[in-house]
Protein backbone atom coordinates (compact mmCIF):
# COMPACT_ATOMS: atom_id res chain seq x y z
CA UNK A 1 0.00 0.00 0.00
CA UNK A 2 2.73 2.40 0.76
CA UNK A 3 4.60 1.78 -2.23
CA UNK A 4 0.82 2.33 -4.66
CA UNK A 5 0.86 6.17 -2.35
CA UNK A 6 4.76 6.72 -2.81
CA UNK A 7 4.30 5.53 -7.07
CA UNK A 8 0.72 7.97 -6.97
CA UNK A 9 2.78 11.20 -5.30
CA UNK A 10 5.50 10.77 -7.82
CA UNK A 11 3.33 10.66 -10.74
CA UNK A 12 1.43 14.05 -9.70
CA UNK A 13 4.70 15.33 -8.76
CA UNK A 14 6.34 14.67 -12.19
CA UNK A 15 5.59 17.61 -15.02
CA UNK A 16 6.87 15.80 -17.84
CA UNK A 17 4.89 15.85 -20.67
CA UNK A 18 2.97 18.86 -19.45
CA UNK A 19 3.85 20.55 -22.40
CA UNK A 20 2.42 18.40 -24.78
CA UNK A 21 -1.25 18.39 -22.58
CA UNK A 22 -1.45 21.92 -22.77
CA UNK A 23 -0.06 21.82 -26.88
CA UNK A 24 -2.47 19.69 -27.42
CA UNK A 25 -5.20 21.41 -25.37
CA UNK A 26 -4.76 24.66 -27.13
CA UNK A 27 -4.05 23.63 -30.84
CA UNK A 28 -7.26 22.07 -31.70
CA UNK A 29 -8.55 25.75 -31.59
CA UNK A 30 -6.05 27.67 -33.15
CA UNK A 31 -5.81 25.40 -35.76
CA UNK A 32 -9.87 25.55 -36.17
CA UNK A 33 -9.25 29.24 -35.82
CA UNK A 34 -6.30 29.36 -38.94
CA UNK A 35 -8.15 27.84 -40.95
CA UNK A 36 -11.75 29.96 -40.81
CA UNK A 37 -9.60 33.02 -41.42
CA UNK A 38 -7.90 31.57 -43.73
CA UNK A 39 -11.41 30.84 -45.59
CA UNK A 40 -12.54 34.42 -44.58
CA UNK A 41 -9.74 35.82 -46.71
CA UNK A 42 -10.15 33.39 -49.66
CA UNK A 43 -13.69 34.20 -50.03
CA UNK A 44 -13.39 37.86 -50.07
CA UNK A 45 -10.28 37.63 -52.68
CA UNK A 46 -12.45 35.28 -54.38
CA UNK A 47 -15.36 37.87 -54.16
CA UNK A 48 -12.50 40.77 -55.51
CA UNK A 49 -11.35 38.40 -58.24
CA UNK A 50 -14.77 38.49 -59.40
CA UNK A 51 -15.32 42.09 -59.44
CA UNK A 52 -12.56 42.75 -61.41
CA UNK A 53 -13.59 40.65 -64.27
CA UNK A 54 -17.20 42.15 -64.01
CA UNK A 55 -16.04 45.22 -63.82
CA UNK A 56 -13.63 43.93 -67.68
CA UNK A 57 -17.02 42.64 -69.30
CA UNK A 58 -18.88 45.65 -68.38
CA UNK A 59 -15.97 47.47 -70.21
CA UNK A 60 -15.54 45.38 -72.78
CA UNK A 61 -19.72 45.05 -73.71
CA UNK A 62 -19.89 48.94 -73.12
CA UNK A 63 -17.14 49.38 -76.16
CA UNK A 64 -18.67 46.56 -77.92
CA UNK A 65 -15.02 44.86 -77.48
CA UNK A 66 -16.77 41.33 -76.60
CA UNK A 67 -14.65 38.66 -78.25
CA UNK A 68 -16.25 36.12 -80.34
CA UNK A 69 -16.35 32.90 -78.50
CA UNK A 70 -13.85 30.16 -79.19
CA UNK A 71 -14.99 27.08 -80.23
CA UNK A 72 -13.11 24.85 -78.00
CA UNK A 73 -16.14 22.85 -76.60
CA UNK A 74 -16.68 20.44 -79.71
CA UNK A 75 -19.99 19.49 -78.68
CA UNK A 76 -21.44 22.92 -79.21
CA UNK A 77 -22.19 25.05 -82.08
CA UNK A 78 -19.45 27.26 -83.65
CA UNK A 79 -21.82 30.14 -83.05
CA UNK A 80 -22.56 30.42 -79.76
CA UNK A 81 -24.43 32.92 -78.03
CA UNK A 82 -23.40 36.71 -76.84
CA UNK A 83 -24.29 35.05 -73.13
CA UNK A 84 -21.78 32.24 -73.93
CA UNK A 85 -18.96 34.93 -74.99
CA UNK A 86 -19.54 36.94 -71.78
CA UNK A 87 -19.43 34.07 -69.93
CA UNK A 88 -16.46 33.30 -71.52
CA UNK A 89 -14.72 36.91 -71.19
CA UNK A 90 -15.17 36.86 -67.13
CA UNK A 91 -14.23 33.23 -66.97
CA UNK A 92 -10.84 34.49 -69.00
CA UNK A 93 -10.41 37.24 -66.15
CA UNK A 94 -11.06 34.83 -63.35
CA UNK A 95 -8.02 32.30 -64.05
CA UNK A 96 -9.34 29.53 -62.88
CA UNK A 97 -9.66 30.42 -59.22
CA UNK A 98 -13.03 28.76 -59.62
CA UNK A 99 -14.95 26.65 -62.14
CA UNK A 100 -16.31 28.46 -64.70
CA UNK A 101 -19.65 26.49 -64.93
CA UNK A 102 -20.20 27.35 -61.59
CA UNK A 103 -20.99 31.15 -62.46
CA UNK A 104 -23.89 32.84 -63.42
CA UNK A 105 -24.31 35.83 -65.27
CA UNK A 106 -27.21 37.90 -66.06
CA UNK A 107 -27.45 40.72 -68.38
CA UNK A 108 -30.26 43.38 -68.00
CA UNK A 109 -31.04 46.33 -70.04
CA UNK A 110 -33.27 49.54 -68.44
CA UNK A 111 -34.71 52.61 -70.24
CA UNK A 112 -33.50 54.55 -67.04
CA UNK A 113 -31.01 54.51 -63.69
CA UNK A 114 -34.33 55.09 -61.60
CA UNK A 115 -35.91 51.99 -63.33
CA UNK A 116 -32.50 49.62 -62.84
CA UNK A 117 -32.77 47.13 -60.31
CA UNK A 118 -30.72 43.90 -59.60
CA UNK A 119 -32.23 40.41 -59.66
CA UNK A 120 -31.76 38.06 -56.50
CA UNK A 121 -29.73 35.50 -57.25
CA UNK A 122 -30.83 33.45 -54.51
CA UNK A 123 -34.79 32.68 -53.96
CA UNK A 124 -35.54 33.51 -50.12
CA UNK A 125 -37.89 30.92 -50.20
CA UNK A 126 -36.69 27.77 -51.13
CA UNK A 127 -32.93 28.81 -50.56
CA UNK A 128 -31.85 27.62 -54.38
CA UNK A 129 -30.84 29.72 -57.17
CA UNK A 130 -33.97 32.07 -58.64
CA UNK A 131 -35.51 30.90 -61.85
CA UNK A 132 -33.89 32.80 -64.40
CA UNK A 133 -30.89 34.15 -62.34
CA UNK A 134 -28.14 33.29 -64.68
CA UNK A 135 -30.30 32.99 -67.86
CA UNK A 136 -30.97 36.62 -68.67
CA UNK A 137 -29.09 38.35 -71.39
CA UNK A 138 -30.74 41.28 -72.54
CA UNK A 139 -28.64 43.18 -75.65
CA UNK A 140 -27.99 46.67 -74.22
CA UNK A 141 -29.61 49.57 -77.20
CA UNK A 142 -27.24 52.66 -77.44
CA UNK A 143 -28.41 55.31 -74.23
CA UNK A 144 -29.74 51.99 -72.19
CA UNK A 145 -28.55 51.70 -68.35
CA UNK A 146 -27.04 48.52 -67.89
CA UNK A 147 -26.48 46.16 -65.16
CA UNK A 148 -24.48 43.08 -65.63
CA UNK A 149 -24.31 40.46 -62.83
CA UNK A 150 -22.21 37.13 -61.69
CA UNK A 151 -22.55 35.09 -59.09
CA UNK A 152 -21.26 31.74 -57.66
CA UNK A 153 -21.56 29.33 -54.93
CA UNK A 154 -18.74 29.42 -52.81
CA UNK A 155 -18.29 25.80 -51.24
CA UNK A 156 -15.88 26.18 -48.08
CA UNK A 157 -14.10 23.68 -46.53
CA UNK A 158 -14.32 24.48 -43.15
CA UNK A 159 -17.92 23.94 -42.98
CA UNK A 160 -18.73 26.79 -41.38
CA UNK A 161 -21.40 29.50 -42.07
CA UNK A 162 -20.33 31.88 -40.21
CA UNK A 163 -24.06 32.74 -39.25
CA UNK A 164 -24.51 33.87 -42.69
CA UNK A 165 -25.54 30.76 -45.14
CA UNK A 166 -27.15 32.05 -48.65
CA UNK A 167 -27.84 28.60 -50.19
CA UNK A 168 -30.05 26.38 -49.25
CA UNK A 169 -27.24 23.67 -48.53
CA UNK A 170 -25.05 26.08 -46.40
CA UNK A 171 -22.87 27.51 -48.71
CA UNK A 172 -22.11 31.30 -49.20
CA UNK A 173 -22.93 32.88 -52.68
CA UNK A 174 -20.39 35.58 -54.12
CA UNK A 175 -21.49 37.87 -56.32
CA UNK A 176 -20.88 41.23 -58.04
CA UNK A 177 -22.75 43.87 -59.56
CA UNK A 178 -21.63 46.70 -62.26
CA UNK A 179 -23.99 49.19 -63.47
CA UNK A 180 -23.25 51.71 -66.66
CA UNK A 181 -24.70 53.15 -69.29
CA UNK A 182 -24.46 52.59 -72.60
CA UNK A 183 -22.98 55.58 -74.59
CA UNK A 184 -24.93 57.40 -77.95
CA UNK A 185 -23.96 55.16 -80.69
CA UNK A 186 -23.08 51.88 -78.59
CA UNK A 187 -24.64 49.00 -78.41
CA UNK A 188 -26.58 46.33 -80.48
CA UNK A 189 -23.37 44.69 -81.32
CA UNK A 190 -23.01 42.39 -83.99
CA UNK A 191 -23.55 39.35 -82.18
CA UNK A 192 -27.37 40.79 -81.41
CA UNK A 193 -30.12 39.94 -82.61
CA UNK A 194 -31.92 43.51 -84.58
CA UNK A 195 -34.90 44.86 -82.91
Amino acid sequence: MRDLRARTRRILIDDNGASAVEFGLVALPLFALILVVFEIALMFWMGQVLDNAVEIGARRISTNTLPPVSASDPSRDAQRSPADALRQEICSQIGGLFRCDLVRVNLRSFSSLGGASLSQPIDPRTGEWASGFGNTFECPRSGAVVVLQAAFEFIGFSGLSLGHSEHANGNRVIQSAFTFRMENGQGSSATCPTP
